[in-house]
């Protein structure tokens, strides 16, 4: 079973991977020491569990106990890492020790690292020595790494250069980054040397045995007695000592103070760290890019080598073709230095590969990535060298290529590559049979490893009822959604289009809204051009607004969204020139007839021919040709926008006794641009829309009298307002109401009085009126507390959110 299990898992047969668990943890309850242990690995890292240590600790100890030596390494940790049951080290010593029995490569070092540390021992560096030359002798890197640096520092042994040379060189061959940073430290430092002042070696050394003897402070005194005769070595491990913080106190201003002074001695080291400081920042040195990017080219100057990768990774990161010329430079003068860092040679074949501020040389990209592959264990180096191929001229040779290194890449597991060979396995090329499940696998290991590229394609897949399997809707949404929720911009589009028709899922316009804007905002150009379309169209909450659609549909062309242009061309025919009258006008309609064509054209963006007729209307002084030209200029449909034009066309209607001319004028004097406003004419136009019988105008007039200006203020008014408003149901006069007793403005505060009202905005769907009615219900604030209390705040405050806060 356990076998069986592994294979599912690993996708060596088909099945689903919960059923491959399924079968292994029926192993382990069966008593199989190799399932026992998975599923203690399972439930410490949280494998189709949730992580649970104590459960972890329990399965552990049933395959050590079987004697099985990995299983006794891994219970040990649960008993020395943070991550574990508890910190016991007297138990991590025991199963440590009972795995190193068996010779365990990783239980040796860790039992080397306990006797380093002092962890529930007493600090032996000899026996820390005698454990990782163990693990050495079983081909473990990083005990490798932890003798060199011993024989480096001379903890448990005199200082030995050559000996921590050799292992450190095994260790930085083996992958070791560390061991190999340390090397390019050594090979520096070997250089600063000479003529040293024999106190300050005197003083460095008897420092290291006062380490070794855990006399922290004299180690200290030590270090600062031979850093203060300008003993480089001192200063730098000073330097180390506060930008750790592990035998003091963390200090980044004092390291680098001990940095900048082994730079000036002429440390590489010294002048790397403190370019690395800088480049960062911190509390007490403020960030400096160029004075960063200075120490580290003094540092090249000093011949530390690795201040060229840092120098790199960042004009590498500014993605100009000068900076991208510089960032070539330095990781080729380290790739002479370290001619197997797999990072940098594919960041030199990017870089031939994009073309950006270099001749393009896809051959000498491929020579890079090949490079790279011999030593590269996560198959990023044979995706790239796949992607060269997919990216070329489409022949056969090419897509066998690319599936070729795909394939290769997969091996290693690398999720881009899994991505990028469902295009072959969709259609059937570079050697490969159509097989959409084996795509379909593929795709679900990927993106179940963290590529959302890959969900995102899963859910076109299930979407498509021609790809071959079985349409599943549901499915589709569901990993459009996941793909959405981990930023891939398509996804966020797909699922404000599945948002605004409405066909698979519920239309929300404000999700759909959410979507577009989120993606448009990062730059996806198709996300831009619904906006310019919802705008064109006045859709949702949006507006008609002629400008804003044609911004965004520039916008979309900007992102590379073509399909754009055409729109925006079409928007660009209709755009209003008020000095050009071509338009005719049908001389054989009526003006009602008139006006309703003119309503029809200004629907459908046709907005010469609105304005051409409602121009010609008012001319013949129909009023609400009036409101509507009035409408045209204050949302910008077809024109800019022009609130004091509204304004002026507004009271041309209201002259005409157009209510809502009268209603317009009032809103603009009220709510209208500052140079515009006029709360004593906005009470006057809204008063006579009232007596014409327009009772949305109510609220206004109660919103007057209850905020100001000052001298306008009268609750007693506002209140007969709103009441009014009550009276026909008008939902912005109840929320005033409300607002009156929450506030006590007028009236004797009251929050039991404004709950009712606030209870009669919420139940006609008002979202504002459901926040602040749930707000009440939880602090419970002159409400009386039912036993259903809980539940009252949950659905008010739900309502509220899914109303309000419909997002992406």
């Amino acid at each position: 079973m356990y076998n069986l299990g592994k294979l599912i898992i690993n996708k060596e047969i088909s099945g689903e991977e919960e059923k491959g668990f399924n079968l292994i943890q029926q192993a382990a309850e069966s008593g199989y020491s190799f399932a026992q242990n998975y599923m203690g690995r399972a439930y410490r890292f949280g494998w189709y569990v949730n992580a649970n240590p104590v459960r972890a600790t329990n399965w552990f100890t049933k395959a050590a106990e079987q004697n099985m030596p990995d299983a006794m390494c891994n219970l040990g940790d649960m008993y020395s890492y943070e991550d574990g049951l508890t910190i016991d080290y007297e138990k991590a010593f025991y199963w440590y020790k009972k795995a190193a029995e068996t010779k365990h490569s990783r239980a040796l070092t860790e039992l080397g690292d306990m006797y380093y540390a002092g962890k529930g021992v007493r600090q032996d560096y000899q026996k820390a020595m005698e454990y990782y030359q163990k693990a050495c002798d079983e081909g473990y890197p990083y005990a490798f790494y932890s003798l060199g640096f011993m024989y480096w520092k001379g903890q448990g042994t005199l200082p030995d250069k050559e000996k921590a040379q050799e292992y450190l060189s095994q260790a930085a061959a083996m992958g070791n980054e560390s061991a190999f940073q340390l090397l390019n430290r050594m090979d520096h430092e070997s250089e600063e040397e000479k003529d040293i002042d024999p106190f300050a070696r005197q003083a460095y050394l008897e420092a290291q045995q006062a380490l070794a003897d855990k006399e922290t402070e004299k180690y200290i005194n030590l270090l600062s007695q031979s850093a203060n005769l300008g003993y480089v070595q001192a200063l730098n491990d000073l330097g180390d000592l506060y930008f750790n913080g592990e035998l003091a106190p963390k200090h980044m201003g004092k390291a680098y103070e001990y940095f900048l002074k082994a730079s000036q001695n002429g440390s590489g080291y010294g002048s790397y760290s403190c370019g690395f400081i800088l480049m960062k920042g911190s509390s007490d040195i403020p960030r400096d890019i160029e004075k960063g990017l200075s120490m580290f080219r003094l540092a090249v100057e000093q011949n530390y080598k690795a201040a060229t990768r840092d120098l790199a990774r960042y004009y590498y990161s500014l993605e100009t073709e000068e900076d991208n010329r510089k960032a070539l430079d330095y990781y080729l003068q380290y790739i002479e230095y370290n001619p197997k860092d797999t990072d940098t040679l594919l960041h030199i074949g990017l870089i031939y590969e994009s073309g950006l501020g270099v001749p393009l040389n896809i051959d000498l990209a491929r020579r890079y990535y090949e490079r790279a592959a011999e030593q590269d264990e996560t198959g990023m180096a044979y995706n790239f060298l796949g992607g060269t191929y997919m990216n070329d001229e489409e022949t056969e040779s090419n897509e066998r290529k690319a599936v070729h290194y795909f394939q290769k890449a997969i091996e290693l597991g690398n999720t881009n590559a899994m991505f990028r060979i469902s295009y072959y396995l969709h259609n059937g090329k570079g050697g490969l049979q159509v097989d959409i499940p084996r795509e379909i696998e593929l795709l679900t290991e990927a993106s179940k490893r963290g590529n959302h590229q890959a969900t995102y394609r899963l859910g076109l897949l299930f979407e498509d009822n021609e790809s071959g399997m079985a349409q599943n809707l549901e499915l589709s949404v569901k990993y459009f959604q996941l793909a959405a929720d981990n930023g891939i911009l398509a996804a966020i589009n797909k699922m404000g289009e599945l948002y605004l028709f409405g066909e698979v899922i519920p239309a929300n316009l404000t999700k759909a809204i959410s979507c577009f804007t989120a993606a448009s905002e990062q730059g996806y150009g198709k996300a831009s051009y619904w906006l310019g379309r919802l705008h064109t169209d006045g859709i949702g909450q949006l507006e008609k607004d002629t400008q804003k659609a044609m911004n965004y549909y520039r916008k979309a062309i900007e992102q590379g969204y073509e399909e754009a242009r055409e729109w925006m061309e079409q928007l660009q025919k209709n755009l209003v020139d008020e000095t050009i009258t071509d338009i005719e006008i049908p001389q054989d309609k009526s003006d009602e007839e008139l006006y309703k064509d003119a309503k029809n054209a200004l629907e459908k963006a046709q907005f010469k021919t609105a304005y051409a007729y409602f121009s010609y209307l008012t001319q013949r002084n129909h009023a609400e040709s009036f409101n509507e030209l009035g409408d045209m200029y204050f949302y910008g449909r077809g024109m800019a926008i022009n609130q004091a034009k509204a304004l002026e066309l507004y009271k041309k209607a209201a002259t005409l006794d157009s209510v809502y001319g009268f209603f317009n004028v009032g809103f603009l004097y009220w709510n209208g641009p500052e140079e515009i406003q006029d709360p004593e004419q906005a009470l006057q136009y809204l008063k006579k829309a009232v007596q014409m019988g327009y009772t949305y105008a109510l609220s206004f007039i109660g919103d007057i009298y209850r905020t100001g200006p000052e001298e306008l203020i009268d609750y007693a008014e506002a209140k007969r307002y709103y009441q009014k408003g009550v009276d026909v149901n008008e939902i912005n006069a109840i929320k005033g109401m409300a607002l009156l007793y929450l506030l006590g403005q007028g009236v004797t505060q009251n929050n039991a009085m404004g709950a009712f009202y606030l209870k009669k905005a919420a139940d006609k769907g008002n979202a504002w009126a459901m926040y602040h009615l749930g707000r009440l219900y939880y602090y419970g604030e002159g409400i009386p507390v039912t036993p259903n209390w809980h539940w009252t705040i949950y659905k008010w405050l739900m309502m509220r959110t899914i109303r309000m806060h419909a997002v992406c």
